[in-house]
């Protein structure tokens, strides 16, 4: 008659520790900032105004990267540049008025879009200065608020 022992367990190799992982990065390399707001070290322009447009990315489950171009010089500028987590929403304030569009990168899909044109006023009356709040809502759904067209890196 045999005896089977039992074989013994071989020593277990200790698991290796996950490597963090590099988050997405803004066009610099440096990576975006864990809560919605505009990105350091990018210019400024068109600031000193009273108007201001908040972009609204509450229904999505992606990050966004955006860009406020002014539309008002040749070629278009980047006016304001930010970031908005998902499920968030951002307010570019302080605007001048002006011919303005949204063009923005989605964080999970990499697509890039831009938004249709609009324009900001900002009118001096007897009673102060009347001045432009523009709310957009950025949808993964056809027919949102505003009409989307994809555009190429080299217009972003």
């Amino acid at each position: 008659m045999s005896s089977s022992a039992p074989k013994p367990k071989p020593k277990s190799k200790p698991v290796p520790k996950p490597k963090p992982v590099k988050g997405p990065t803004d066009d610099r390399g440096v990576p975006f900032p864990t809560k919605s707001g505009y990105l350091k070290g990018y210019p400024a322009l068109a600031v000193g105004g009273y108007s201001s447009v908040t972009v609204d990315n509450s229904q999505n489950s992606s990050d966004v990267f955006v860009k406020l171009f002014t539309l008002d010089t040749t070629p278009p500028k980047a006016a304001s540049v930010f970031f908005i987590r998902a499920h968030d929403k951002f307010t570019v304030t302080d605007i001048q008025p002006g011919n303005y569009d949204i063009r923005y990168r989605d964080l999970t899909s990499g697509g890039l879009s831009r938004t249709e044109q609009f324009n900001l006023k900002e009118v001096k009356t007897a009673r102060g200065v009347e001045f432009s709040r523009l709310r957009l809502t950025l949808y993964k759904v056809l027919d949102g608020n505003m009409q989307i067209q994809p555009i190429s890196e080299n217009e972003f």
